[in-house]
C-alpha cells in the first residue's frame, strides 16, 4: 500500500510539473506586445484602458493665446493643466484614443490694448475625442458640431469686464506627443476664431503650450507617459535582379577585297616608220654620182 502511495503522489507531481510547462509555454503568457503609450520610459509597460492621465506647462514656460499666429501680443497663463482618460491602447504603431475631461488655465496677463486684467479661462463643452497617432506622435484633440471646442474668457477693462468667447477653427486642434524620453505634448499657433463678444475682444486667438511631463496618475507614484512613436518596419523590396543585357558580337565588317584596278596595257606607240623619200635612193651616194 505504502508504494502504491507514493506511486500515486509521484504521478500527481509529473502532472502538476506538466501542466506548469504548458501554462508557461501558453501563448496567453507570453508578454502583451508594445502599446503606443508607455510608462517609465519608451518601450516600458503598457499603460492601462481606463487609466487617468494628467499634465502641466512644463516648468519655466507659459500657456499662451496671442493675437496673431506667433505673436506676443495678448494673454499668457502661468498655471494650466488637462486631463484626459485612456479609451485604448493599441500595439505600437498604432492609434491611441482618449477622452480629454478637462482643461483648466490660471495666473493669467494680458497686454492687449485697453484690457487691464484676466478675470477667467474656461474651457467648455468637455470631454473633446483625442487620439494619439502611433506613427506620427500627431495628437488630435476635436469637439462636435453640437459641443465644439470653446473657450470662454473674461477680461477686465477701463469700462468694465467683457466675456470672449472662442472656437478652434475647423472643429479641432492639434499637438505633437515627444518621443523617445520626452515626455510631452505640445502645441503651437492653434487658431480660434471668436464666436461672440465686443469689439474690445481680439478677433482670433493663437493657442502655443507644451505640458511635459504627462503623469499616470492611475498608477502608484504617477510615473511619466511616453508614446512609442515609431514607423513600422519597412518593407523589404525583393531584390530585382539587374537585367543582363545580351552582349552584342562585334559585327565584324568584311574586309573588302581591294579592287585590283586592271593593269593598263600600255598602248605601243606605233612605231613611225621613216619616211623614204621615193626619189632618192638610199643605196646610192649622191655625192659619188657626182663624181662620176
Amino acid at each position: 500500500m505504502r508504494a502504491i502511495g507514493y506511486l500515486g503522489v509521484a504521478a500527481a507531481a509529473a502532472m502538476t510539473a506538466a501542466m506548469a510547462a504548458v501554462t508557461l509555454s501558453s501563448p496567453a503568457a507570453a508578454a502583451d506586445p508594445l502599446a503606443v503609450l508607455t510608462t517609465g520610459s519608451a518601450g516600458g509597460a503598457n499603460v492601462a484602458a481606463g487609466d487617468i492621465l494628467s499634465a502641466s506647462v512644463a516648468t519655466g514656460t507659459t500657456a499662451d493665446f496671442a493675437t496673431a499666429s506667433g505673436g506676443t501680443t495678448g494673454i499668457k497663463c502661468a498655471v494650466s493643466t488637462f486631463t484626459a482618460t485612456v479609451i485604448a491602447n493599441p500595439p505600437a504603431p498604432g492609434v491611441a484614443t482618449e477622452s480629454t475631461t478637462a482643461q483648466t488655465f490660471s495666473s493669467c496677463t494680458a497686454n492687449i490694448l485697453g484690457v487691464t486684467g484676466v478675470t477667467s479661462v474656461v474651457v467648455d463643452n468637455v470631454p473633446f475625442a483625442t487620439t494619439v497617432n502611433g506613427t506620427t506622435g500627431v495628437v488630435t484633440v476635436t469637439g462636435t458640431a453640437t459641443a465644439p471646442i470653446q473657450t470662454t474668457l473674461k477680461l477686465r477693462t477701463i469700462l468694465g469686464t467683457v466675456t470672449c468667447v472662442y472656437q478652434a477653427n475647423g472643429g479641432g486642434i492639434t499637438g505633437t506627443a515627444g518621443s523617445g524620453a520626452d515626455s510631452s505634448i505640445a502645441f503651437a499657433n492653434q487658431q480660434f476664431n471668436k464666436f461672440s463678444g465686443p469689439i474690445t475682444c481680439p478677433a482670433n486667438g493663437f493657442f502655443t503650450a507644451r505640458y511635459s511631463p504627462v503623469l499616470d496618475t492611475s498608477v502608484a507614484g504617477s510615473p511619466a507617459v511616453y508614446t512609442n512613436a515609431s514607423a513600422p518596419e519597412p518593407t523589404t523590396e525583393p531584390t530585382t535582379a539587374p537585367t543582363t543585357e545580351p552582349t552584342t558580337e562585334p559585327t565584324t565588317e568584311p574586309t573588302p577585297e581591294p579592287t585590283v584596278d586592271p593593269t593598263t596595257e600600255p598602248t605601243p606607240d606605233p612605231t613611225v616608220e621613216p619616211t623614204v623619200d621615193p626619189t632618192v635612193d638610199p643605196t646610192v651616194d649622191p655625192t659619188v654620182e657626182s663624181k662620176r
